[in-house]
């Protein structure tokens, strides 16, 4: 008989259906699409490690196996293909684009066999005109918590029929095309490194990179003589066999691995060291990456093909402090482009500035005073040590605490322990003297020379026998830190290390070994100070101590045997933590006498009375004791002789602290003094670490002047957590690059400039600014105003004075930019009163000055009650520009009202401009943007219809052609920094006009339409070089220049940066 199917006796989940049927497999790059999410806002989840992903290993930065940033791009890439297959399976995938792709975190793979959990997350943009459009986010679960690592935009472009039937290339002959071709091509001069040279120099300063990542096959970078025009380097990238390196042979099909962009990144890693100096180099963000996509389905694209040959260019656009920007263009064999990228930021993790930067100034003549943990009370879960604390929070302790380390390996040596303790050290600003590889004769040495090349490490070996190193090598007792990863090497560091110096014991993780099973194999001469196992790879790192031996007193009995407490307020009126904490001093059998400070007896040769008493001073009421008279006599006294003091107060009033700049006074007039301070936090004052730390003190106080006794620390701060905090003064980058700004060349013969304090606007004096600027972050960082000879009476008949409210910082052109209030007016002057209000332009080579003058036929008034003074400073040259330029312009036998111009960038300051000048001319205004959202900002900010507005942003390698909506025009005005949109050529007349302001983008038109463009004429328009060819212009401007500020929109000027004076 036939089955009867019509009715199901069975129920399968949603889940369950979605999981077994699901339209995609496993992906070794975003992992398996989760089930549990909704269609509208998917969501994979990718199971990390190295034993499924091999080549992770291959990517170590500072010692750590990072997870590449290329990665997280990787998978948005690989997500957006397979949204693609499920919502148009008809259409293919031509272009990926992401953009304001942000590098939060670094994520660190751990150790085989745990595993890391990575969630892409994707949330669809309404308001895109793509149906692929995405906002991402990639988050993992580490350290028993979740954190993002990853955010951005990535949006998927369709491809059509239509628009690959319209698609021509570039003809070869075309001005694009010499443009292009000129722009690719290598210079005959310049630093060349091959793949081995490179890595290996890349190595040495903290990237390293193994066989999987290696793909850069030669290098070359512009000479660094060439000046005026921005370092680029040009390498030849190889697709890698990733395949070959997998579990199975294996590789799914992708569109770009992370390993091949990751080698594309390497490029400018060279640039950023000329630059930065020598240190590890990470990707932070992308302002916008192209992705050619055509052929990714197949497995056939130069991008995704292995051994596919690349050439790739990235060219340096601007340079900050430890960071850069570049922009990168990777091109395959057949001169196609098929990845492009703008506004990739990487920060070096330089430890100094590299050489040139230290010529200008040898000397770092400014500090900064920072606290951190101490290293001789770090305990976890306090504060001094996170939850889950790292090998590298122990160094940067350590760092903190010492300088100039003497530092010692015991054998057998892990590859990676130094190169991850050097790398943290340049991380933490620490310094190292000496780092050696010790062994004995019969230690297997392994070859180090290998993966320790370029860093300052020398073998040492152990004589067994005399448990001592050989001649050539430090003595014995001269360590800071030995670092073992063995405990079966304890005994030789032993003899190495110096009396109150730190054994740093790194173990493998063992499940057979419990932890106190090492415990017990630790020699007795160590004491355990720390033991935790990090929460990524699982090591267990112990902190040893040198125990005291028997002829040496612990800490019970190294307390003197009598100890001198003087408080500030009487017994009856101190608070109940000073009663507890004598109490417990004397619980440990120290004798403890008490008295008040201003009852202390002094004998007739103003000394002491018991000079070599510990005395312990309790700054104990609300009034500090160098605030009280009473007691302020008797308190000098103790500080001017030979003493030993331990003064102890509240960190809170900040007049508390007085006795640290007295006490630091004292050390320095008095060298038989001892002085130790301690600033406690009042919710830490019934703390045992507070109990713990006055012990120490007393022990240190006590023994100063034995050989063997610790390193005394002068000032302590215990927190609200119980941490205690010591002080250290270190360089300040920032204001020492202040210093070198403004600082005379080393053997000038000029004198230094004597700096002075004073209103800007103040009267009394004329001042404007001087020295040089190079961009505005160096201005807003060092900015110097001098003197200039003006006098009251030497005001011309038509010129008027005004009181400087803004002034446009630029790189000292001739050319001041002010909005301000008339204060004078010459006596021919009628069109202004003092009192008005003014933008103005001077010619007269001063900037930024307080009181500028200026012809009045140079100013023009506006109301600030509408206008910011900022934003009216910077934009009274846009104007000026914009209406000389659309004036002459103007065909001479159409009616204003008929001119059409197309404003390309209408969002800048001087596409605001032109608006604003076109508006005030007549002009019909269309204009374009990129996306819906700009749309509707340059609708509703400058007042154009959105039917005059045309969309352009979608990404496309190489350009394509578009249908324009727009009306005929007669003028196109490029404003936007970038090329003009093939959208606004294809609505250019005959006979029309190309207006370029101010970009460094050539006007170059569609390659598949030049011969459309005939008799078209192309005008580049400087601001300040029209000003100054034409100094004439600006009073015939003046009225037009009036109109267009009262008719512009200048709301929402996020261009604009404000420096406050």
């Amino acid at each position: 008989y036939s089955w009867d199917h019509s009715v199901k006796h069975w129920h399968e989940s949603r889940l369950s259906r979605e999981y077994r049927l699901r339209r995609e497999p496993y992906h070794d790059l975003v992992g398996v699409r989760m089930t549990e999410t909704s269609s509208t806002e998917p969501r994979w989840r990718h199971m990390v490690d190295l034993k499924t992903l091999p080549w992770l290993a291959d990517h170590v930065i500072d010692g750590l196996v990072v997870f590449p940033g290329a990665g997280h791009v990787c998978m948005a890439l690989e997500a957006v293909s397979q949204l693609r297959r499920q919502l148009y399976p008809n259409k293919g995938l031509e272009v990926v684009a992401l953009h304001n792709v942000v590098f939060l975190r670094a994520l660190i793979i751990p150790q085989k066999p745990s595993r890391v959990e990575l969630q892409l997350s994707m949330r669809p943009i309404r308001d895109d005109a793509s149906p692929l459009a995405y906002s991402f986010s990639v988050t993992a679960f580490l350290d028993g918590k979740w954190d993002e690592y990853c955010t951005g935009r990535v949006q998927g472009v369709l491809a059509s029929a239509e628009e690959d039937e319209a698609a021509a290339e570039v003809d070869p002959t075309s001005p694009a095309a010499a443009d292009d071709s000129q722009s690719r091509q290598r210079p005959y001069n310049g630093t060349c490194w091959e793949a081995e040279e490179l890595y290996n120099e890349m190595s040495s300063d903290g990237n390293t990179y193994g066989p999987g990542f290696r793909n850069v096959g030669s290098l070359m970078l512009s000479e660094e003589e060439d000046e005026g025009r921005a370092p680029k380097a040009w390498a030849t990238v190889h697709v890698p066999n990733v395949a070959a390196m997998m579990p199975a042979q294996q590789q799914a099909v992708h569109i770009l691995h992370p390993a091949t962009l990751d080698g594309m990144f390497h490029v400018g890693i060279p640039v950023m060291k000329r630059l930065h100096g020598a240190g590890s180099v990470m990707p932070v963000a992308i302002g916008e990456l192209l992705v050619a996509a055509a052929a990714a389905d197949d497995n056939d694209s130069a991008l995704s093909r292995p051994g596919s040959c690349l050439d790739v260019r990235a060219t340096l656009t601007s340079s900050r402090f430890r960071a850069s920007d570049m922009d990168m263009v990777a091109t395959a064999s057949d001169g196609c482009v098929v990845l492009s990228a703008s506004g990739i930021e990487s920060r070096s993790l330089a430890a100094h500035a590299n050489r040139d930067e230290e010529a200008l100034d040898e000397r770092n003549i400014c500090y900064e005073l920072s606290w951190q943990a101490d290293l001789d009370f770090l305990r976890v879960g306090c504060g001094s040590l996170p939850t889950n604390p790292r090998l590298a929070d122990v160094i940067r302790c350590i760092c903190f605490k010492t300088a100039n380390l003497n530092v010692a390996e015991m054998a057998p040596f892990s590859k990676n322990m130094a190169v991850e303790f050097l790398n943290c050290v340049s991380l933490y600003d620490g310094t190292v003297a000496t780092y050696d590889l010790v062994h004995t004769v019969s230690d297997p040495i392994e070859d180090t020379d290998k993966f320790l090349s370029g860093y300052p490490v020398h073998h040492r070996v152990l004589q067994q026998k005399e448990s001592s190193i050989q001649s050539d090598g430090p003595r014995n007792k001269e360590y800071h830190v030995v670092l073992a990863s063995s405990v079966e090497s304890l005994p030789d560091s032993q003899t190495l290390l110096k009396t109150h110096g730190i054994v740093v014991l790194v173990l493998k993780p063992s499940i057979t070994r419990p932890d106190k099973d090492v415990l017990k194999e630790i020699p007795p001469a160590f004491q355990v100070q720390l033991l935790f196992h990090e929460a990524v790879g699982s090591r267990l790192v112990v902190l040893l101590r040198l125990s005291l031996d028997d002829d040496k007193l612990d800490l019970e009995l190294a307390l003197p045997s009598h100890i001198r407490v003087v408080t500030h307020a009487a017994p009856e009126a101190s608070p109940s933590w000073v009663a507890q904490a004598v109490v417990k001093l004397s619980e440990v059998g120290t004798k403890i006498t008490t008295a008040r400070l201003g009852e202390l007896e002094f004998s007739t040769d103003d000394a002491v009375d018991v000079d070599e008493m510990p005395t312990v001073i309790i700054d104990d009421l609300a009034q500090p004791i160098l605030s009280d008279r009473c007691v302020f006599d008797a308190a000098l006294r103790l500080l001017r002789h030979k003493s030993r003091i331990l003064w102890l107060s509240l960190d809170e009033p900040a007049s508390m602290h007085q006795i640290t700049g007295v006490a630091r006074t004292a050390h320095a007039e008095n060298d038989d003094l001892r002085l130790t301070t301690i600033h406690v936090s009042q919710s830490a004052t019934e703390s045992q670490i507070l109990i713990d730390l006055l012990g120490h003190c007393l022990q240190v106080l006590a023994s100063q002047g034995n050989v063997s006794s610790p390193a005394a620390e002068r000032e302590y701060r215990v927190d609200a957590k119980a941490q205690i905090l010591i002080p250290r003064l270190h360089s300040s980058d920032e204001l020492n690059r202040v210093v070198r700004t403004t600082k005379t060349p080393k053997f000038s013969r000029k004198p230094q400039p004597r700096l002075e304090l004073c209103r800007f606007s103040s009267t009394a004096q004329h001042i404007s600014l001087g020295g040089s600027m190079k961009s505005l972050d160096a201005a807003a960082n060092s900015l110097v105003f001098q003197r200039h000879a003006a006098s009251e009476d030497d005001l011309a008949r038509d010129a008027i004075e005004i009181e400087t409210r803004a002034f446009v910082l630029s790189s000292l052109d001739s050319i001041g930019e002010y909005a301000g209030i008339v204060r004078r007016v010459g006596q021919d002057v009628t069109s202004f009163v003092p009192g008005d209000a003014v933008v103005a332009v001077t010619l007269d080579a001063v900037v930024g000055a307080n009181l500028p003058r200026m012809p009045s036929a140079h100013a023009v008034p506006f109301s600030p009650s509408t206008l910011q003074w900022t934003v009216a400073a910077a934009m009274i040259v846009p104007l000026l520009a914009a209406t000389h330029a659309l004036g002459n312009l103007l065909l001479p036998s159409a009616e204003p009202t008929d001119v059409v111009a197309i404003i390309d960038g209408s969002l800048s300051v001087i596409g605001r401009a032109a608006v604003a000048a076109a508006k005030a001319r007549g002009f019909i205004v269309p204009a374009t943007a990129t996306d819906r959202k700009e749309a509707q900002r340059i609708g509703s900010e400058l007042d154009i219809a959105q039917c005059n507005i045309v969309l352009h942003g979608r990404p496309s390698l190489p350009r394509r052609p578009y249908k324009s909506s727009l009306p005929q025009a007669d003028i196109i005005v490029q404003a936007g920094g970038k090329r003009v949109p093939a959208v606004a050529w294809q609505s250019l007349k005959p006979l029309s006009q190309i207006l370029v302001f101010d970009t460094s983008e050539p006007c170059i038109p569609p390659a598949s339409s030049l011969k459309r463009f005939r008799n078209v004429t192309v005008h580049y328009c400087h601001a300040m070089d029209v000003l100054r060819a034409n100094p004439d212009c600006v009073a015939d401007l003046n009225a037009m220049t009036a109109l267009a500020l009262q008719l512009g929109s200048f709301k929402s000027m996020e261009h604009l940066a404000v420096v406050n004076v």
